[in-house]
């Protein structure tokens, strides 16, 4: 803050203002292209007389702070927006949300196991046997030889084996996206006017230098409007 009382120098308004040597009173016109005193309002426009009284108690003016507004899903937030004087009004929209994405694919092994039904033969030896036979009402026994021979038969047959398979990996992962971007520009800067996403939401002129901005969140996450003030070029 330049002193409130007593005399003051071009070096307290410097060191305040900021500017370099040499120096002059006419640098810090609150209009001027030096923008030294920029919005500081004790400080007159170019075309009026100037002093260093008008420098008396004055601080360089500072950027206002962002203000932010939130709303959850399928919410509707009205802001009220004042054309400021000095400072450029961005007003970012952004959403932020949550979703269970998938990270990577890792490679894995199994162990498979496999049953398969086999034909085997095995030789089955040659061997006697006995048969009867009816005579007259009398059972004869015969011995009697089989050759040796051939017999099929099936096994069922279990393999194992290592199978590789891709596993997919999903993880909750926050992201955030800029939807639209409307600036409002400052009065003292030039005619006022506003360029957005239509798709966005609305912005209705309610006189007075007053704006509404309204917006609907239909995403799956939390809107975030952020005003951001900064000083025109």
């Amino acid at each position: 803050m330049v002193l409130s009382t007593g005399s003051i120098s071009f070096n307290d308004i410097q060191n305040e203002m900021g500017g370099s040597n040499p120096i002059s009173l006419n640098e810090y016109f609150r209009d001027n292209s030096s923008k030294y005193a920029y919005a500081v309002t004790a400080v007159p426009k170019t075309g009026n007389s100037i002093s260093m009284s008008h420098f008396r108690g004055a601080s360089k003016a500072s950027v206002p702070a962002e203000t932010t507004y939130s709303a959850g899903k399928d919410a509707t937030k009205e802001i009220n927006i004042y054309t400021d004087t000095y400072w450029t009004q961005t007003i970012k929209i952004n959403i932020k949300w949550t979703s269970n994405d998938k990270i990577r694919t890792d490679t894995k092994t199994r162990t498979v196991s496999t049953t398969t039904t086999e034909n085997r033969t095995r030789r089955i030896a040659g061997y006697t046997y006995t048969e009867y036979f009816n005579a007259g009402g009398i059972l004869v026994p015969v011995l009697k030889w089989r050759d040796a021979y051939d017999e099929t038969y099936q096994v069922q047959v279990t393999t194992t084996s290592d199978q590789t398979y891709y596993e997919d990996v999903y993880a909750d992962v926050n992201h955030e996206a800029l939807l639209s971007t409307s600036i409002i520009y400052a009065n003292n800067y030039a005619q006022f006017s506003v360029t957005k996403n239509v798709n966005e939401g609305t912005i209705e002129y309610l006189g007075s230098n007053r704006h509404r901005y309204t917006y609907t969140n239909t995403r799956s996450g939390e809107y975030f409007v952020n005003i951001v003030y900064s000083q025109p070029p």
